[in-house]
């Protein structure tokens, strides 16, 4: 009977996630985060099992690679901006110049 026993403490504690499991969910809870912080302006619901190293190790890569994430689509979008307002500007000075003639 102890046999059993045994045998099912050990098949239970082999059911819980893998190191890349909980590395890969810590990653995705934290580049969601990261991302969501900057860009959305709203909090995201994450599993925070800080317990777990391989989680935090996730965690803290994806949070960082989210952000950076967020932070190069501002700048195209900024870019993109700059660039759509000297054309328009163009296009006004065009129009002066047409209409002080």
């Amino acid at each position: 009977m102890n046999k059993i026993i045994l045998l099912l403490f050990i098949f239970l504690l082999g059911c819980g996630d893998s190191d890349s499991e909980s590395r890969s969910k810590g990653y995705n809870d934290g580049f969601a985060a990261g991302y969501n912080y900057l860009c959305a302006g709203g909090g995201t619901k994450i599993a925070g099992e800080w317990d777990n190293k391989f989680y935090a190790q996730g965690y803290a890569k994806g949070y960082e690679i989210g952000a950076g994430e967020c932070y190069d689509e501002r700048i195209r979008d900024y870019k993109e901006n700059i660039f759509e307002l000297e054309n328009k500007i163009k296009e006004l000075n065009k129009t002066i110049i047409e209409l002080n003639e």
